[in-house]
Parts: structure tokens; C-alpha cells; sequence
């Protein structure tokens, strides 16, 4: 028997020794279906159709064409080159594969090129390609992809890129488009139409991930024109930029990350339509971080650079959570952190932010904690630096745990970093509320400073911090807690806290010892003298009389030594 096309066929005649009448033979079986099966140039179409099935390799550079009538219709295409493979698939009727076969497996030592203008249909993988030493193109100008895997490229060679291109088309399977790639000099680039992801994993829509073993791996941009459905997962651990640009709506998460600490190209993340579902934008690198969204529902954003220039936040839509149910309490509707970054750094929220955090009907252990709603930490290093937040929006939380679980909610956390002053300006309405049995605590806002910043605050809306529930505490009567934590400020907020202290002590010696007519003199740190006049001083021997005034003066004297001491301690 030998396989041709995919099919085995037996042998018509007799077993016959010599080599040129065998040869000649399998030509004659291999006319009756696809061209060339074995060399390197292979064609199936209505004149020489396939029985079902492609399967050819050719030590060399191939290449293959699928046109109308090829019929493939059962056992897809496999095409592999230990050159450059060139695959072009323009068969309407489509390419079809069921178990175990892939719609079109392609695989080769050089470059790899594919164009499609049909279907490609498999149980499942719909397209796959196993990268080589050079770039990988996938590109797909019509009809739909479906499989358990639309599109899949996976490779580790040094210059292992690859580029895929489906606008045009629409992907519908588990895992949408999958590219997997770890060559040091390698790039990715995709730019899709449509694209449907029903697998219940991150990033079912688009995953890719590059540079994770030798960080040496180079540019990562991804442009969707059609919407998407699954979610995007983008990992890029080498030196290269990472971009993302959506101009069409996503239902599930956004993950984003430039997880090399040494990379210093440029992270940019454009989502031009609304999300629904969470954001988290990661870059832990120095280059310049970019952001741009619209609204956000049923979700939150994250957005922190580890470092970087004039880094930048404009969200230009709401943001509004939903309403759980959670298992575990804890997180931010929107959270943004430059703080570490130098030059001039921005975030800009023109919507509203709201939310709720429900671990009620969650039996997990981390049911309880804190709930914040915005949460950011901005600063520059700067000294020509800035660093300010604009929230144009009004923020709203309120968390709610199960019984027993406190339920802390913070309706805007703030911090101060760097050797400037950072501006935040909340121009809304921030409301923290909590719901629990427990004792718990709420702020509306809460402020730190760290290092050498300052703090300039705006709140030009109401800020109400409401507690339900036995032994809560809601902060300050707008919510307000300051807390300083610079050097600077920590020597002098300890010593205001000995004057008052100090003055606390001796306003209540006042008020114990109003009616005794003398005049007592007790120092508190850095005030000098604080006397407390009796209206009838002069008085005390025609009061109290002579043994009565001793009395008094050996006792106040006491005090007074006491008061003293207390505060050369202090």
C-alpha cells in the first residue's frame, strides 16, 4: 500500500522489482487525485480533486493550492517543508476536518505563508503552524474560521515571528487565536475582523504570549476591527513595545502585560469602544505608559507602570461594576499607580464610578477586607515633574459581606509620591457604604503622603461615609482621614501631638480647678507659657486661709513639677 492524498491504495499489479516502473505506477495513482503529492508543487481542484484528504512534505521549498472542487471535505490539509512553506486555500466549499485530523496543518524549518479566502472547519484545530526559524503568516481575507482552535502558531526558533491577519473573516471557535512564541528576535503582530471565543479560559478571543524564556523576544501589537467575544490575554516578556488598539467592542476581560523589568519601549493601550468586562493593564518596565478607554460595565480597570515617562489615563466613559456576586472581597473599581515614574504623569476619569462588592453567598475565606472605589497613587521624580488626577465623575461603592466578615469600603484612596506636589481633584460626589454585622470601618477619602510630595486636594462634591451594621464606624463628618507619612511630616505631626496633649492635660486641670483662686503656670513644648488667671487672684490667704494657702501652694507646686516633667518626656 501507499498513501497518496491522504488515501492508501492498493497496488494493481504484480510486485515488480525495478524502481522506475514503481515510480511510474504512483505517478499514475497520484493523477487520479491531487498533482504533485510530494513535490514541490502541489495542486488540488476539480480536475484533480483529493479523496477527502491532503497530506504531502517535500524536502525543500513547497507549495500548495487548494481551488474550487478540491474536496477536501473529511480529512483536512497537512502540508510540512524543511524550507519555506507557501499554502494559499481558495476552495468556496471550504476545508473541512473531523477527528483527529486538523483543518489545515502547516509546518516547515523557514517562513511559512498562508492566505485563505474560504472556510476552514475542524473538530479541532481549525489552522495550526509549527514556527520555524522565520516569520509566520497568517492571513484570512473571507469566509469563517471554526474549530476547538481557530488559529494556532506556536515555535521557539530564533527568529520565530508571526503575523496574522483575518480582517474580512470571523473566527468562531473555543479558543479564538493562539500564538505561543519564544525566538529571541521574534515579533508578533495581529490585526483581526470578529472573532468569537466560547472557551471558559482568559484571553479565549486572543491569546498571545511572547519573550517568557529568553526576555529578548521584540514587539507585540494587536488591532481588532470587529467585536470581540472571550476576552484578550497579552503577555510580552522581552524588550520590544506592547500594543493593543480595539476599534470595536469586547465582551470579557482585557489582560495586558509587559512583564520584563528592563524592557523601556513604549506600553500603549487604546480601547476605542466599550468593555464589558475587567481591565488590567500591567507594565513593569520604564517605557511610557499609555492609556486610553471607554466605558467599562461589568468590570474594573487596573492600570499601574512600574516606571517610565509622562505616562498617561483617559478614560472617557463610565465605570459601573455591577453588583457581584463575589467570592472574595477585596479589589478597586478603578485603580491607577504612577508613582514611581518621572516626568509628567495624568489620570483622567470623565465618568462615573460605581459599584458593588457582594461576598454574601461566598463560603471562601477571604469573604471580608477592603473595598476601595478609586484608588490611585501618583507621583514624579521629577523635580521638574508633575503628577495630577482628574475625576470629573461622581464615585460610588458600598461593600457587603456575609456574616461574621468585616466589610471595610473606602470611597477614594489617594497617595502622594515623588518631589512634587501631586493634585487630586475629585469633582463628584464620593460615597462609601457598608453593609455588614460586623464591626467594619468606611472612609470617604483617604489621603498619604510619602517620600518629599505633597498633597493638593479638590473635593468639590459631597463625600458621605455610611456604616450599617453593629459597632461600624464611619470616618469624619466629610470622610476625610489625612494621614502624613514623610519624615518631614512625621516629626511634626508627633510634635503637635505633644502640644496637644500637653494642652489637653492642662485644659482639664482648668476645668477641675477653675475655683481656686491662683495663679498656676505649666509649659507645653515649643507654646512658652500658659497661664490660667483667677479673678480673684490675691486672694487665696482671705479665702482659704493661711494654713489652707500652704496647702494649695504645696500642691500646686507639685502639679506643676509634674507637668513639667511630662513634658521634657514628651
Amino acid at each position: 500500500m501507499i498513501g497518496i492524498g491522504g488515501r492508501l491504495t492498493m497496488w494493481r499489479g504484480a510486485l515488480l522489482g525495478s524502481a522506475s516502473l514503481i515510480a511510474l505506477s504512483s505517478t499514475a495513482e497520484a493523477a487520479v487525485y491531487c498533482t504533485g503529492v510530494g513535490t514541490a508543487n502541489v495542486l488540488c481542484d476539480a480536475a484533480h480533486p483529493s479523496d477527502g484528504g491532503l497530506n504531502t512534505g517535500f524536502n525543500g521549498d513547497l507549495t500548495v493550492n487548494i481551488n474550487a472542487g478540491a474536496g477536501i471535505t473529511t480529512r483536512g490539509a497537512t502540508a510540512s517543508s524543511s524550507g519555506n512553506l507557501t499554502f494559499n486555500h481558495n476552495d468556496p466549499a471550504g476545508i473541512t476536518a473531523f477527528q483527529p485530523y486538523n483543518g489545515i496543518g502547516l509546518s516547515a524549518l523557514g517562513t511559512i505563508t498562508y492566505t485563505g479566502s474560504a472556510d476552514v472547519t475542524a473538530d479541532g484545530y481549525a489552522i495550526t503552524a509549527g514556527i520555524g526559524n522565520g516569520l509566520t503568516s497568517i492571513t484570512q481575507s473571507a469566509g469563517t474560521i471554526r474549530g476547538g482552535t481557530g488559529i494556532q502558531a506556536v515555535g521557539s526558533g530564533p527568529n520565530a515571528s508571526v503575523n496574522i491577519n483575518t480582517v474580512g473573516s470571523q473566527i468562531v471557535a473555543g479558543l479564538g487565536i493562539y500564538v505561543l512564541t519564544d525566538g529571541s528576535q521574534s515579533d508578533v503582530t495581529i490585526a483581526t475582523d470578529a472573532v468569537t471565543g466560547t472557551a471558559a479560559i482568559r484571553g479565549s478571543a486572543i491569546f498571545a504570549r511572547m519573550g517568557q524564556s529568553l526576555h529578548t523576544a521584540r514587539n507585540l501589537s494587536v488591532t481588532t476591527n470587529g467585536a470581540i467575544t472571550g476576552g484578550i490575554y497579552l503577555q510580552n516578556g522581552g524588550v520590544g513595545t506592547v500594543d493593543l488598539t480595539t476599534n470595536a467592542s469586547v465582551s470579557g476581560n482585557i489582560n495586558v502585560e509587559g512583564n520584563n523589568s528592563v524592557n523601556t519601549s513604549a506600553f500603549t493601550v487604546k480601547l476605542n469602544q466599550d468593555v464589558n468586562g475587567s481591565v488590567s493593564l500591567q507594565n513593569y518596565g520604564t517605557g511610557t505608559t499609555t492609556v486610553q478607554t471607554h466605558g467599562i460595565t461589568g468590570g474594573t480597570l487596573s492600570v499601574s507602570a512600574g516606571g517610565g515617562a509622562n505616562n498617561s489615563l483617559v478614560v472617557d466613559g463610565n465605570i459601573a461594576r455591577g453588583s457581584g456576586p463575589d467570592t472574595a472581597y477585596y479589589g478597586a473599581l478603578a485603580s491607577v499607580a504612577f508613582s514611581a515614574a518621572s516626568g509628567t504623569n495624568t489620570a483622567t476619569f470623565n465618568g462615573d464610578l460605581s459599584g458593588t462588592f457582594d461576598t454574601r453567598a461566598s463560603t471562601s475565606a477571604s469573604a471580608g477586607g477592603t473595598v476601595v472605589g478609586l484608588a490611585a497613587a501618583l507621583g514624579s521624580t521629577s523635580s521638574n515633574g508633575s503628577a495630577t488626577l482628574s475625576a470629573n465623575g461622581s464615585i460610588t461603592v458600598t461593600g457587603m459581606t456575609r456574616s461574621g466578615y468585616v466589610a471595610n469600603v473606602t470611597g477614594a484612596s489617594l497617595s502622594a509620591s515623588g518631589v512634587v506636589p501631586v493634585d487630586f481633584n475629585l469633582h463628584g460626589t464620593v460615597t462609601a457604604t457598608s453593609i455588614s454585622d460586623t464591626a467594619s470601618k468606611v472612609v470617604g477619602i483617604s489621603v498619604v503622603q510619602n517620600n518629599l510630595s505633597t498633597v493638593q486636594l479638590t473635593a468639590d462634591g459631597a463625600v458621605t461615609a455610611t456604616a450599617i451594621g453593629t459597632g461600624s464606624i464611619g470616618h469624619g463628618n466629610h470622610g476625610l482621614r489625612k494621614q502624613l507619612r514623610s519624615e518631614q511630616h512625621q516629626h511634626r505631626h508627633a510634635h503637635r501631638s505633644r502640644q496637644w496633649r500637653c494642652e489637653r492635660d492642662v485644659g482639664r486641670r482648668r476645668d477641675r480647678h477653675h475655683a481656686e483662686p491662683w495663679q498656676h503656670q505649666i509649659r507645653c513644648p515649643d507654646r512658652g507659657a500658659r497661664r490660667h488667671r483667677s479673678r480673684h487672684q490675691g486672694d487665696r490667704e482671705r479665702l482659704l486661709g493661711k494654713r489652707g494657702g500652704d496647702r494649695h501652694q504645696r500642691r500646686h507646686r507639685q502639679w506643676r513639677r509634674q507637668f513639667r516633667n511630662a513634658g521634657a518626656a514628651r
